[in-house]
């Protein structure tokens, strides 16, 4: 008990504290959520007095995440947004009308907890969503955004009950966690859905557990192509949900129509009015870093978290269009529960020369050299920075650098684009 009082007394900063709870915190998803549960009944967090969106899918969850809390709060609502992962601190995974919350208060939240948990049994993702849901309950906003981890049936943001689930897409992913078919990764992202209350699903086709559970949960089921879809004409796009057309908008190219679509046919269901003026102001709505996160112009460097094979197909459509005749390097890097061959697939026509690195992560791919499945010109490296010291002396002004796969890369990056002066004698436009 000394060395518990000791923890929650001990003035910590917010690194020391995650370092603590990724310590102290189980690594493993757990099989139920039964502790995460019990923990936020006693900190009477499971009703929060805020309308809900839930938000799953393999691809495009934290996109569609940040168009409604955008469109909301440009709205004049007060909005909490719950994502992850980080790309650089902590603090960007808990969003209050738009802005990120000073160390002191996660740290407060995080005392809360641990006071509460004490021996109890939670994973790092339980753990830090009881936190951020206890920070916006202490908010009392208007609507309250949350972003599935993993899944969504075991996922600890399942704790709450969503007034609207939306299930983005169902793509193989997460395979060792989630199972190696469609039809069992469907079923735990179908996990989110709520008893009579609505659901938007993005996908054309997906399997029959998913209309059995709408229906033993008397689901208000909402589907893409049926109760809204969108059509494009020279660059412009046309929305149409059951209660509006929206007509003739361009979106940037880091933003997917199928995001947008979505998150205005969940807000035209809700009791929320978005005027038409602020969703054509989506226009200005830069995107998600590292989507097609343009951050030099020459040369051209392109940071992107493309870590699936239908995410990597999308990025390589929009490299096509940039392409002409420059020269392309890509450094990629990804964790080893992934699909390796399947998401550098996309690209292999593309890119001739492949720089792959080995993520500082404990869970990074590492690379077998003897199997013949690489591309013929590829090197490996054991860190980004030494890919980052040899493709920076190859590159010129007119090439393209694209830098994608897992987050921890981009994060990884990114910290040597802020602390080293990467070009010499070379101008960056940003």
């Amino acid at each position: 008990m000394g060395t518990f009082l000791n923890i929650i007394n001990k003035n910590k900063s917010l690194l020391e504290w995650l370092e603590y709870i990724e310590k102290k915190c189980c690594r493993e998803k757990t099989f139920n959520l039964n502790n995460v549960y019990n923990i936020a009944k006693q900190l009477n967090i499971l009703n929060i007095n805020s309308y809900i969106f839930t938000i799953t899918g393999t691809n495009g969850k934290g996109s569609t995440g940040y168009i409604l809390e955008n469109l909301l709060f440009n709205s004049g609502y007060s909005v909490g947004f719950y994502t992850s992962p980080h790309i650089i601190n902590y603090n960007e995974r808990v969003r209050i009308n738009r802005n990120i919350l000073k160390d002191c208060f996660h740290i407060k939240a995080f005392k809360v907890i641990e006071s509460v948990r004490k021996d109890v049994v939670l994973t790092y993702f339980e753990f830090i969503t009881l936190s951020s849901l206890l920070l916006f309950k202490k908010k009392k906003l208007d609507v309250l955004i949350l972003e599935v981890g993993i899944g969504g049936r075991l996922d600890a943001t399942n704790i709450i009950d969503a007034d609207i689930s939306i299930i983005t897409n169902i793509k193989l992913d997460h395979m060792k966690i989630l199972g190696n078919s469609i039809e069992n990764i469907a079923y735990e992202k179908a996990g989110i859905l709520k008893k009579n209350k609505i659901c938007f699903i993005g996908e054309n086709y997906f399997p029959k557990i998913i209309f059995i559970l709408l229906k033993l949960k008397n689901i208000f089921f909402k589907k893409k192509y049926y109760d809204w879809y969108w059509k494009e004409n020279k660059n412009k796009f046309t929305i149409f949900t059951s209660k509006r057309i929206i007509k003739d908008f361009i979106l940037p190219k880091n933003i997917l129509i199928e995001n947008v679509s979505i998150a205005i046919a969940a807000l035209d269901c809700s009791p929320f009015f978005i005027k038409k003026k602020n969703i054509y102001n989506i226009l200005n709505f830069k995107g998600l870093p590292c989507r097609f996160n343009i951050i030099s112009k020459h040369p051209k460097i392109i940071l992107d978290v493309a870590h699936n094979p239908d995410s990597s197909l999308y990025l390589s459509k929009f490299i096509l269009k940039i392409k002409k005749k420059k020269n392309i390097y890509v450094i990629f890097g990804i964790l080893k529960d992934k699909d390796f061959f399947l998401t550098i697939k996309p690209m292999l026509s593309i890119v001739k020369i492949w720089h792959f690195v080995i993520l500082k992560h404990p869970r990074s791919f590492k690379y077998n050299i003897k199997k013949k499945n690489f591309p013929k010109k590829c090197f490996f490296y054991n860190s980004v920075i030494e890919a980052w010291n040899v493709v920076k002396k190859k590159i010129g002004l007119n090439d393209i650098l694209l830098i994608y796969g897992s987050f921890y890369l981009i994060s990884e990056f990114f910290f040597i684009f802020k602390n080293i002066n990467i070009f010499k004698n070379k101008k960056i436009n940003f």
